[in-house]
């Protein structure tokens, strides 16, 4: 995935995969969302990012439909792009995003009405499981270190 930085940027490139079972979906109906396992921006301080299934939306627009997200924690502090590929094989599904993190919303894809994603005839899911795959970079800017040297102060 091409990404375009300067200097001034601090890179974190990851590739998650997360396989789900139909059930573990079906239990969460009701609440609305199942978060996957965390991980750490091994080289941008302060960040975790994951992968969040919403089966009811999140506002009024995609009320009723299954979003698979990536979620960044810790962007309200610092400004994080996200450029990334997710995708869904079994139902040939795959977007490319790119995303400003200056909120709790997490980028990535509306797949389809809830009730369709997890019905009966469902093509998602196969043998019972669905597998999730997201794929890129996460990129900060390098903070400034301001240091006093002798009687002047330099910005680095």
């Amino acid at each position: 995935m091409e990404s375009s930085s300067s200097i001034n940027d601090i890179i974190c490139p990851f590739n998650i995969k997360w396989k789900l079972h139909k059930s573990d979906l079906m239990d969460i109906k009701e609440k609305g969302y199942l978060k996957g396992k965390c991980y750490y921006a091994f080289n941008i301080p302060g960040i975790q990012y994951f992968i969040t299934f919403l089966t009811n939306g999140y506002n009024k627009e995609t009320f009723g439909q299954t979003l698979a997200l990536l979620f960044v924690n810790g962007s309200e502090e610092k400004k994080i792009v996200g450029k990334f590929k997710m995708s869904i094989k079994s139902a040939k599904l795959s977007c490319a995003v790119n995303y400003v993190y200056d909120s709790n919303i997490g980028g990535g894809i509306i797949i389809c009405k809830t009730d369709e994603f997890l019905g009966p005839k469902s093509k998602y899911f196969v043998n019972g499981e669905l597998n999730v795959r997201v794929k890129g970079v996460l990129k900060s800017q390098r903070p400034t270190i301001s240091y006093t040297l002798s009687c002047a102060t330099y910005t680095n």
